[in-house]
């Protein structure tokens, strides 16, 4: 049986990309080089999909076998090809990812050899299963997207695919009085910022999740969204539209601005749609909007050393369209 008939039986015979984002007809077919080769089992296709996806929505270009492996294709060219002219390596990581010998293996030792000190991000694994690989693949620090929805696994993917610095932009709390920070065994600190098809193949939140006995009662809808709005508002009546959106804008104040509005974003997330929430179809699409916002200002944040104009015309309007939100359910909320 030829290796390319392997598999497309391995990965369940579909190889056609959904209707979207369309950055070439196949990768072997593309001019120039490509960001990033999606490297998975058959046992992980949903996830590699959705993650080439939110990659392309984002510019990048990307080679998935599932899009790219085209019929008549003889495989292994087709992947040494792709490997070779990506500037990185995206493993889908899980427990199948880690037991595979044969082209999963080949796929990120190859990467592995372009960058044996990890210094350049060749290989740059993405958890998707709770639980640590051994040998080589342990030693790295992954993009993590265990636990998380959608939009908080989109943000997490998209920042580790900037590959930046990556320096809050307020200043840290002085530690006697932060309290302890916990982190995951084995995986460094990595801070967590943010949309949506193909289908997200992460666990999606308790539909009876307890809270606990210890745990604090659920606030009122307005109690919860009062004080982040107040702040909201404030921050839209002091930048989003008095201070000219330009190289001039100081970098002092849009990291005010940055600062108030990540702080803002925050305190929001106490609507959940999965919570006790009393208007879940209301609560769904806020955090759907909340999810856009902190995906703005994820791209604000990544261009305040340059003229961030545009991603700050974008910002507000999102944030505008939350206020105009809460206006329409939660008034109250707005008072004062």
């Amino acid at each position: 049986m030829p290796l390319a008939t392997q598999r497309v039986t391995r990965e369940g015979g579909g190889m056609s990309k959904p209707a979207g984002p369309q950055p070439g007809s196949g990768a072997d077919q593309r001019s120039g080089g490509l960001d990033f080769f999606i490297s998975y089992t058959g046992a992980d296709r949903a996830w590699a999909e959705w993650i080439a996806w939110q990659l392309e929505e984002e510019g990048y270009r990307t080679a998935v076998q599932a899009w790219d492996s085209l019929p008549g294709n003889d495989f292994v060219s087709w992947m040494d090809r792709a490997i070779v002219s990506a500037r990185q390596v995206l493993v889908v990581l899980s427990p199948a990812y880690a037991r595979a010998t044969s082209f999963a293996r080949a796929e990120w030792t190859a990467a592995r050899r372009r960058d044996p000190t990890g210094e350049r991000g060749v290989l740059l694994p993405a958890r998707v299963a709770d639980f640590t690989p051994d040998g080589l693949l342990g030693t790295l620090v992954w993009v993590d997207l265990v636990g998380k929805d959608e939009n908080a696994a989109r943000a997490e993917l998209l920042e580790g695919a900037r590959r930046h610095r990556r320096k809050p932009t307020a200043r840290p709390v002085f530690p006697s009085s932060a309290g302890p920070i916990s982190t995951p065994a084995g995986q460094a600190e990595q801070p967590s910022l943010a949309a949506p098809q193909p289908h997200f193949p992460g666990p999606g939140p308790g539909p009876d999740s307890d809270p606990g006995p210890d745990t604090d009662p659920d606030p009122s809808p307005v109690d919860c969204l009062r004080e982040p709005m107040r702040l909201l508002v404030q921050t839209l009546a002091r930048f989003g539209t008095n201070v000219p959106m330009t190289t001039g804008w100081r970098i002092s104040l849009r990291m005010t601005f940055v600062k108030n509005v990540k702080e803002c974003l925050g305190r929001l997330k106490c609507v959940n749609p999965s919570t006790n929430w009393p208007d879940i179809g209301w609560a769904a699409n806020f955090s759907s909007i909340h999810g856009k916002a902190v995906e703005k200002l994820g791209r604000l944040e990544a261009n305040l050393d340059h003229d961030p104009s545009q991603e700050l015309v974008d910002l507000v309007r999102v944030l505008e369209q939350l206020k105009e939100k809460v206006a329409e359910r939660y008034p109250q909320a707005l008072d004062g």
